[in-house]
């Protein structure tokens, strides 16, 4: 399975549920049939694209806001097979989290969120000193390595960039 996205609240009155994309664009999602909350599998009636990061989603059977509602903050998966092949250089966020950062042969830590709020992905990084935010673009990020779940960060570009949090 494949976290594809979190439900974020109800919207309006006839079942909708607004939901955070963690894929590219919400478009990646639109085509899915259905999609599994809780351990169950829900038949997907449509998904309609709000913004870059955000979508409203209509589940067969979820009929109204109080409906809508036991979704909030409720993670949303997909089976991968399911899901479209990405282009080279893509990634779902699923298959980052967790992966090992390393620079110059160190591990400095793991990859515990990517926030996605601006014009570039943000990488939080949780280090034995605190997290380390950096954003995921061209120059910082040399390698990822899926298999072995390792991402690669050229160490001059990273130390321009990166953000401290103590």
């Amino acid at each position: 399975m494949l976290l594809v996205a979190k439900g974020i609240k109800a919207h309006g009155i006839k079942g909708d549920i607004k939901i955070n994309c963690y894929t590219d664009t919400p478009a990646t999602i639109t085509h899915l049939k259905e999609v599994i909350i809780k351990g169950k599998t829900y038949k997907v009636e449509k998904v309609r694209e709000l913004s870059a990061s955000f979508a409203l989603l209509k589940l067969d059977g979820v009929d109204t806001m109080n409906d809508a509602e036991m979704f909030r903050d409720s993670k949303i998966f997909s089976n991968r097979d399911k899901m479209p092949k990405l282009q080279e250089g893509v990634y779902y966020i699923d298959d980052l989290l967790g992966a090992k950062i390393m620079i110059d042969g160190e591990e400095i830590g793991i990859l515990t969120e990517i926030l996605q709020h601006g014009s570039a992905d943000v990488y939080v990084i949780n280090t034995s000193k605190g997290e380390i935010m950096f954003p995921f673009i061209d120059g910082v990020v040399e390698k990822v390595d899926l298999n072995e779940r390792i991402i690669y960060i050229n160490k001059e570009e990273f130390d321009k960039v990166a953000v401290y949090e103590n």
